[in-house]
Formats: C-alpha cells, structure tokens, sequence
C-alpha cells in the first residue's frame, strides 16, 4: 500500500471522472505565487497518472542524519482534488532541495487529515514537469 518496496505510490484513488477540479499551489517564489485551477478532464487524468506513478524512497528521516534539523526552507507543491459531491482532499508534496531536475525530483508526499499529522513523511521520486507545466498553462492573468 502506497509505494512501500520501492513501487508506485498510486496515491490517488479516483479518475477524472469522478472529480470536478484540481488546484495547484506552490511556495515557490521563483516560480509564482498563485493557484491554478484545473477542469479539463483529460488534464486531470494525465495528472492523476502521473502523481500515481511516482516510486516510493523511504521517508524523510533519512534527511535528520544527512542534513540534520532544522537546516535550510522546503518549497510546497499542493495539489487540492475536488470531488463532484464537494469533498475535498490535499495533497502535499515538498523538497528542501529546489535545484533537483523537474524531470527527476524526490519530495516528501502526505495527504493532509485534519487532526492527523506526519513526523516524517514518506518520499517519493517521479517527474514535476506535468505538475509545472499545468501549474504555469492555467496561472491567473495579472
């Protein structure tokens, strides 16, 4: 479940169909601060796979005996699906390591419960381009 053993995380359990839309956010500041609203169903999908398809790489404790505590600025991905009955649910990516190739980026992945939080969170590699180019194609003008 979830990746573990090194496989996919297939972490989105829905299709396109069942979801009216999905926001993009990022903390990003060199790449923009905004949210981008997605509702082409085709888009929708071709993100759902590709999230789905990351490999699972153990967990950010690793990063505590790398890096140590505390050290350095993550950089947020959120990605919020709204469901066609109004539920809502957040996923989350993040990476202290920006200068990683979208192509080829390992971030830590959570789904975010209220009530619920990670201590470390598991990680995950896989490519960002789709997330980025979805992200910048439905920014808003202004």
């Amino acid at each position: 479940m979830f990746g573990w053993g090194g496989g996919s995380i297939d972490l989105i359990e829905y299709s396109a169909d069942e979801i009216e839309y999905i926001e993009l956010f990022s903390t990003d500041v060199n790449f923009g601060l905004h949210m981008s609203v997605l509702t082409e169903k085709g888009e929708i999908q071709a993100l759902i796979d590709s999230i789905n398809s990351f490999r699972h790489t153990g967990n950010s404790l690793k990063h505590i005996f790398k890096d140590g505590l505390f050290l350095g600025g993550s950089v947020l991905y959120g990605t919020r699906i709204c469901l066609a009955g109004g539920t809502k649910i957040s996923i989350n990516f993040a990476t202290n390591y920006s200068d990683q190739p979208r192509s080829d980026m390992e971030v830590s992945y959570w789904i975010h419960q209220p009530g619920c939080n990670t201590l470390f969170p598991n990680e995950c590699r896989g490519s960002m381009e789709l997330y980025f180019e979805l992200y910048d194609k439905y920014k808003p003008i202004g």
